[in-house]
């Protein structure tokens, strides 16, 4: 998941989210929720305006899962490091991030695709991808704020 719409470094030096980025993630968390998404722990990146994104998500579908900051999902860091963490995941997981970091984090994971080349990105974001029995991951679906 991409973070939500972030306040300009300007306004905001931490630049956290903005009223309509938080606005915009409770609308999509609850979307979200009615449709019976769960997960066991979310992962976010140390900059404020994911952790926020990350705490929403959390509070409003999953609130008994667990949270984590790591410090390898940065705008520009490689998704490596997380997939090399992939293989031990076995319960479903909500990591929250920055572009470039979470469409190269896709990419690696589901391949090159038409159905990625058409994912904008834009702000709250989410794309659902679970693994299958050949240890590839698919995409399952894509949601985001303005879809609703």
């Amino acid at each position: 998941m991409r973070h939500g719409q972030a306040a300009s470094k300007q306004d905001d030096p931490a630049a956290g989210l903005t009223a309509l980025g938080r606005a915009d993630i409770e609308r999509l968390a609850y979307s979200l929720a009615a449709r019976g998404l769960n997960f066991e722990h979310v992962i976010h990146s140390p900059k404020t305006r994911a952790a926020q994104t990350a705490l929403i998500m959390r509070a409003t579908i999953s609130p008994k899962s667990t949270v984590r900051m790591e410090e390898h999902i940065k705008p520009n860091d490689s998704p490596d490091i997380i997939f090399t963490e992939l293989d031990h995941w076995r319960e479903p997981t909500l990591v929250v991030g920055h572009l470039p970091f979470m469409p190269s984090l896709v990419n690696l994971l589901a391949g090159p695709n038409d159905a990625l080349s058409a994912i904008d990105f834009e702000p709250g974001t989410v794309v659902c991808l679970k693994r299958d029995e050949a240890n590839k991951w698919p995409i399952e679906w894509v949601s985001s704020p303005s879809m609703l």
